[in-house]
């Protein structure tokens, strides 16, 4: 318990340091710092896919995004990722029935 909560609140205190550091950046260091993390899991994601439905529902996601993001519902990465894992199965069964 004792790690944990100093774990935390070194957290804690790395994010708001991180978040009033970036208010005071120019606009444009700024967007670019709070896009590493999004852009690491995108990579690190798209790194892994080592399946023909990995890399189908990755690319449906993508594609699916801007159409969910006019939804304004505010989980749009969480709608555009459901939908899009959704089909990829399938069609890699579909796929592999195919070219057997």
């Amino acid at each position: 318990m004792g790690s944990a909560a100093g774990f935390s609140r070194v957290c804690m205190i790395a994010t708001t340091l991180g978040y009033r550091l970036a208010a005071n950046l120019p606009q444009l260091f700024a967007a670019a710092i709070l896009l590493l993390t999004p852009l690491a899991f995108l990579l690190s994601t798209a790194r892994n896919c080592q399946q023909i439905s990995d890399i189908l529902a990755l690319v449906l996601g993508l594609a699916l995004y801007p159409l969910v993001s006019m939804l304004h519902t505010g989980v749009d990465i969480l709608i555009s990722g459901v939908t899009a894992r959704r089909p990829s199965p399938t069609a890699c069964i579909v796929w592999r029935e195919r070219s057997a």
